[in-house]
């Protein structure tokens, strides 16, 4: 490779106004008529076709013969003709600017409505009612509607219900939760129920002191020794009925004492339980702290490819 050090003269032609197209096999065109290549490069009347790319109004009559040599070729006016006062069905003021579509090759069956093609142009003036000036495309605005038209509108599904203002709102992340709770989180999506104990009904009259002593109930021995002690038959019997009331007491105490117990019990289940739920909380709150983070760079992206798309347009 070099730079050049002498003059040369290149073998061009211009780029845009007009152009030749191999004109399809047998195929027979009118001069005026809108015209488009086929999927295999020949040029063809223009028709309800999806795949054919449109190129402009036909300069020439012409009927496509590949089997000579040279083969039968087109003129096309490929400059973006502006259609004077052409028919265009249903048009009103408010389609300036607006697409036009032809399901046919004839001008005069200009429409606001699509079919399998493309539009062919744009509405530049409005006249009176179905009739307008019409600005054919070039084969570069053509493709580039083809291009925009392949593209399927996003459906939002997001529910949000504000107002677009052309900005991407900041998004503040949640902070990290750091996790003490002590429980383990079980990993199957799921928050266990939590049993509540009982409210208890507290009907002793003793005083709460933190702390569980132990109850020892008066022994018979106890009671002979006491009842050898001086007192009258009559004295130790009443001694003895008080006695036994004493341990029917402590035996209420005791039960009281094993239903706290169970109670307990049962809170330190509900603890475990209410723990494994604050550390699947906690799991799943940073999981989704993280998810904020992809968010946000997705958008920045899709901002990104947007403006890409504005700058190119």
């Amino acid at each position: 490779m070099a730079d050049l050090t002498a003059d040369v003269l290149h073998d061009n032609r211009p780029n845009a106004g007009k152009d030749s197209f191999v004109v399809l096999n047998g195929k027979t065109l009118y001069a005026g008529a809108l015209v488009g290549v086929d999927l295999n490069g020949f040029l063809t009347s223009w028709a309800n076709v999806a795949t054919n790319e449109f190129q402009g109004i036909l300069l020439e009559g012409a009927v496509g013969d590949t089997t000579a040599s040279p083969p039968v070729e087109g003129r096309v006016d490929t400059s973006g003709p502006i259609l004077r006062s052409a028919t265009v069905a249903s048009a009103v003021q408010g389609n300036v600017n607006d697409p036009v579509y032809s399901l046919t090759d004839n001008p005069a069956d200009l429409t606001l409505t699509p079919g399998l093609t493309t539009s062919v142009g744009y509405i530049r003036r409005f006249i009176s009612a179905g009739v307008c000036d019409v600005v054919l495309y070039t084969p570069t605005a053509a493709q580039t509607a083809a291009e925009m038209s392949g593209i399927t509108s996003l459906t939002d599904s997001t529910g949000d219900s504000g107002t677009h203002d052309d900005t991407l709102a900041a998004i503040t992340e949640s902070a990290a939760i750091t996790d003490n709770s002590g429980g383990t989180d079980p990993g199957d999506d799921t928050i266990a129920a939590v049993t509540n104990v009982d409210t208890l009904t507290d009907s002793t009259g003793g005083t709460a002191d933190n702390t569980v002593g132990p109850v020892v109930p008066v022994t018979d021995a106890s009671m002979v020794a006491i009842g050898g002690s001086g007192m009258t038959t009559a004295q130790e019997a009443e001694y003895n009925a008080a006695m036994a009331e004493i341990n029917t007491a402590v035996g209420v105490i005791n039960n009281n004492f094993k239903e706290l117990t169970d109670q307990v019990i049962t809170q330190g289940t509900a603890n475990t339980a209410v723990l494994a739920a604050i550390a699947q909380l906690a799991a799943k709150a940073n999981v989704t702290q993280t998810a904020v983070g992809v968010l946000k760079q997705n958008e920045s992206d899709l901002a990104q490819k947007i403006n890409e798309i504005l700058a190119t347009g």
